[in-house]
């Protein structure tokens, strides 16, 4: 046996050298065989027994380790769920500690912002009150002062057609006193007298049926103009009630919008005529082609007429509510006329008031005060041939709940539209901005045609108002249009 062969066999190799060396010693220390396979079979055992052992303790220290991983993780998930616990216990009482105390902050804060809103709208409300009393009774004293002076005149004109009438019937009276001389010169007294007195009579009917008509008319304009200022001052912009359906009134008002839509005539400027604020209005920088202009609606201001007329053009002014025009110019020439719808006695019409340029190329203002619509509802194509520009001022929009008006107004603009296109918009700032069937819209709109026979046009990304407009009342804001494209 030798070393190899004693590590294989798995005896140590200590126990063979001591066997060698018993073998050397000879007889007496001799084992026998059968003892030597005896140890070695010991051997073999205990190092089988080790390696068993080894197995063992490594199985052992599996389970153990298994064990204590089990028992740890379930003692994890118990602390875990007894923390979660303790933490939702824990966080429902300082949750509904801060609610609690959250909420009765809120309502002191609330209370307190109660409080100071109320003392903040009672302010505004008592300015406001005082300001719209205050505009009210301008404006009621500026009326009162106008339509005082209009029944003055009114007053004066029938006085002196009392006086003239009362003229020829003493002339008459005399004529015929003087030419059969009666004998009975009571007889003649008394019929003049009758005469007179029933004269005096006719024409007194007739003074106070005109004066009640004036006032009346004095009446109902005050109560609209009233009204208005009253929704401007509040900023209602919208009207108190309408019958129509919201989507009614939107599908209205973007199909009247769409007719007004805002185009550039092409090689054309634009330019300001008359003074920056009402009456004031712009139009295409054209009028080397314009033999006269026609100003409908004059009013107390003129500027327009004015500077129209510096421009070399003769104005033909019409305003059947004024004496005359508040200054003149030898270019100027007024008419104390209405403009209708169809000529008649003294009123005059589109296409009648163009006569007095005859052949001639025309520009036409209009303002009318809400009449606009009539006029152009009667109005033919050959009246619009000769209109090179055409301004005016469309009222009432915030009318659109009518069905009747509705259907005019796009029967006007429709006609309009077969021969004009819009190339300025402006919102006149003494009507409000009013939202109906949400689509915000102006009362009053400012709109300047070009002939289409005379211009060409492209689309435009102008706003309104531009750098050429001013408020028409320069103590408000003016009304902010945008593209105005529907």
């Amino acid at each position: 046996m030798n070393k190899n062969n004693d590590r294989a066999s798995g005896i140590p190799s200590s126990f063979t050298a001591w066997l060698r060396d018993m073998g050397r010693r000879g007889p007496a220390g001799a084992w026998s065989r059968r003892d030597a396979f005896k140890a070695q079979r010991e051997a073999e055992q205990r190092a089988e027994m080790a390696r068993l052992l080894d197995h063992s303790a490594a199985r052992i220290a599996g389970e153990l380790t298994r064990t204590i991983a089990e028992e740890t993780h379930r003692n994890m998930a118990h602390a875990h769920a007894h923390l979660v616990e303790h933490l939702s216990q824990e966080t429902g009482r300082q949750m509904a500690h801060l609610d609690q105390h959250m909420s009765q902050e809120i309502g002191r804060q609330m209370a307190h912002l109660g409080q100071h809103a109320s003392q903040e709208t009672g302010r505004q409300m008592a300015h406001l009150d005082q300001h719209m009393s205050q505009e009210i009774g301008r404006q009621m004293a500026h009326l009162e002062e106008r339509y005082t002076q209009a029944l003055i005149r009114q007053a004066a004109a029938l006085e002196t057609r009392l006086t003239l009438e009362l003229g020829r019937q003493i002339a008459s009276v005399d004529e015929h006193l003087s030419g059969q001389m009666p004998r009975d010169t009571d007889s003649a007294m008394d019929a003049l007298r009758a005469s007179l007195t029933e004269t005096l009579v006719e024409h007194q009917t007739t003074f106070r049926r005109d004066l009640h008509g004036h006032m009346s008319h004095v009446d109902a304009h005050l109560s609209e103009h009233l009204s208005k200022q009253l929704t401007l001052h509040l900023g209602r912009g919208c009207a108190s009630a309408h019958r129509s359906e919201p989507a009614v009134l939107q599908q209205r008002l973007l199909a009247l919008g769409r007719l007004l839509r805002p185009v550039k005539a092409e090689g054309f400027a634009k330019v300001r005529v008359g003074h920056a604020a009402d009456g004031g209005y712009v139009l295409l920088d054209d009028f080397a082609k314009v033999g006269f202009a026609l100003s409908f609606g004059v009013g107390e201001e003129i500027t327009w007429d004015l500077a129209m007329a510096g421009r070399g053009i003769d104005i033909h002014q019409f305003d059947h509510t004024v004496e005359k025009p508040p200054s003149t110019h030898p270019r100027v020439h007024f008419h104390r006329k209405k403009i209708v719808a169809v000529q008649q006695g003294e009123d005059e019409s589109l296409q009648s008031a163009q006569r007095l340029g005859g052949d001639a190329l025309c520009i036409v203002k209009m303002d009318i005060e809400g009449d606009e619509w009539n006029v152009l509802e009667a109005a033919t194509a050959e009246d619009f041939t000769k209109v090179t520009q055409f301004v005016c001022e469309f009222h009432d929009f915030d009318k659109v709940d009518d069905a009747g008006w509705y259907e005019r107004a796009e029967a006007v603009l429709t006609a309009l539209a077969g021969h004009f296109r819009v190339v300025h918009v402006h919102a006149n700032n003494h009507g409000a901005l009013h939202r109906l069937g949400n689509v915000a819209f102006p009362e009053i709109l400012e709109v300047t045609f070009a002939n289409t026979a005379f211009y060409s046009f492209h689309d435009t990304d102008e706003v309104f108002p531009g750098p050429l407009d001013a408020p028409n009342r320069p103590d408000l804001p003016d009304i902010v249009l945008g593209a105005f494209r529907f």
